[in-house]
């Protein structure tokens, strides 16, 4: 997804140098926020149990899915039909701003009038909070 130069950015302070226990948890931190930050909110880093040889430990990015889509409150349109049109923008991973795109434009869709696009969003909003 990232490109080990964008990532090396983030990495590269922590690299070739002995660090410390809390060094390590920042540099797990500041990987996570880096993902968070582009939209992937439940992506981040971990740092899995091991053994560490050769001073190299491993950091593990873990890709959050989107597992389902639920509409509800929504009597004048099919829910297959609006689930299946955001599932487009669902990833995997997950990236809350290409689903919020894929929302937008699915409330371009002429089969919603202006009260329904309104009733939707709000319905959205409320779930989201």
């Amino acid at each position: 997804m990232f490109s080990n130069e964008e990532l090396s950015k983030i990495t590269s302070k922590y690299t070739g140098t002995e660090i410390t226990f809390e060094q390590l948890q920042q540099l797990r931190y500041e990987l996570t926020l880096f993902y968070t930050d582009k939209g992937y909110i439940n992506s981040g880093a971990i740092i899995p149990d091991q053994k560490v040889t050769e001073g190299t430990i491993e950091i593990r990015i873990i890709e959050g899915t989107l597992t389902q889509i639920e509409i509800v409150g929504q009597r004048h349109i099919d829910a297959s039909y609006l689930t299946g049109r955001l599932s487009l923008y669902a990833g995997p991973p997950l990236n809350v701003y290409e689903l919020q795109r894929g929302l937008q434009l699915l409330l371009q869709d002429p089969i919603f009038s202006k009260s329904t696009q309104n009733c939707f969003r709000e319905q959205v909003r409320r779930r989201v909070s």
